[in-house]
Order: structure tokens, then C-alpha cells, then sequence
């Protein structure tokens, strides 16, 4: 799951899939992953200890309401476009 969710991430965020909406599976697929892992702690080998580090400072004291505003995403109503339109 940790892999997966690495690879989502890297997709989403910097390898190509920028122009998927909330409505892709690739989307739908990493809101999952993230509520599957993130009250785990994440195994070494997917952590870089500088990260880590922010992580830590700066986003783990509001990870409840990330984790809550990600739950409420999947309170869409129908469908929407998979892709931005250009």
C-alpha cells in the first residue's frame, strides 16, 4: 500500500497525471491509500528523514483534518470529468 501510494503520489504531483481531477481513478485510488495509511507509521525504507522532519513540524498536528476534509471528498454527487480541459 505504501508503494502504491508513493507512486500515485509521484504521478499526481510531478510524473504526468497534474491535469487528472477528483473525479480519476488515479485520484479516487490516493484519497483511499491516504486514509488506509495515514495514521500508520511509514516503514524506512519509503522515508527521507529531512522530510520526515517537516512532516512532522509541519503538517502531522492537522493530519485529523486532513484526513477529515479527504473523507468528505467522497461525498461527490454523479460524476465529473476525469481530466482538465485544456
Amino acid at each position: 500500500n505504501f508503494a502504491a501510494f508513493f507512486i500515485l503520489q509521484r504521478y499526481l504531483h510531478k510524473w504526468g497525471g497534474e491535469r487528472l481531477t477528483k473525479y480519476s481513478d488515479e485520484r479516487i485510488a490516493y484519497d483511499f491509500l491516504f486514509l488506509h495509511l495515514y495514521a500508520v507509521e511509514t516503514p524506512p525504507e519509503f522515508t527521507d528523514e529531512k522530510y520526515m522532519r517537516r512532516w512532522r513540524k509541519d503538517y502531522l498536528a492537522g493530519i485529523e483534518q486532513t484526513a477529515s476534509f479527504v473523507r468528505k471528498t467522497f461525498r461527490r454527487i454523479g460524476e465529473g470529468p476525469t481530466h482538465i480541459k485544456e
